[in-house]
């Protein structure tokens, strides 16, 4: 089982507060769900899943959650500076960024850049990191 540790992030590709948009009618949120209908049923099913099990677990729950909170804000200070910054996502479109403390021993360093890569970037990371695990295995098992 993961560590609460384990499970620290921050929000990534939220919107600028310009770009964020302005409120929905009623019919077009009607109109999304129509249209969704298979995915809010989904949503229905798991939220009132997740409440029953969150109910169950009691106080506990929200002991653990303010623990949790504390723990990610404490991380956000360790890693991050506090000045907004802007990440280009493509073509135009910036979502807001982070940028990291210069004061960051690797190790620390290592783990708050994880947690701001974009999906791409994530992705050429699993993909490099698989090649050379691939490359390991290969090379012991060729001689």
């Amino acid at each position: 089982m993961l560590g609460i540790g384990r499970c620290t992030f921050v929000k990534t590709n939220e919107r600028l507060d310009k770009d964020k948009a302005t409120e929905i009618s009623d019919g077009t949120k009607e109109n999304i769900k129509r249209w969704n209908k298979a995915d809010v049923l989904l949503y229905e099913h798991f939220n009132q899943t997740l409440w029953q099990r969150i109910e169950r677990e009691g106080k506990d729950f929200y002991d653990d959650l303010t623990n949790f909170r504390r723990m990610k804000q404490e991380l956000k200070s360790k890693c991050f500076e506090d000045k907004p910054s802007k990440q280009l996502m493509y073509g135009n479109k910036y979502a807001k960024g982070f940028t990291l403390r210069s004061d960051l021993s690797s190790d620390l360093k290592q783990k708050c850049e994880s947690m701001t890569r974009t999906e791409n970037n994530y992705l050429a990371y699993l993909r490099k990191k698989r090649v050379a695990k691939i490359s390991r295995y290969s090379s012991r098992n060729t001689k």
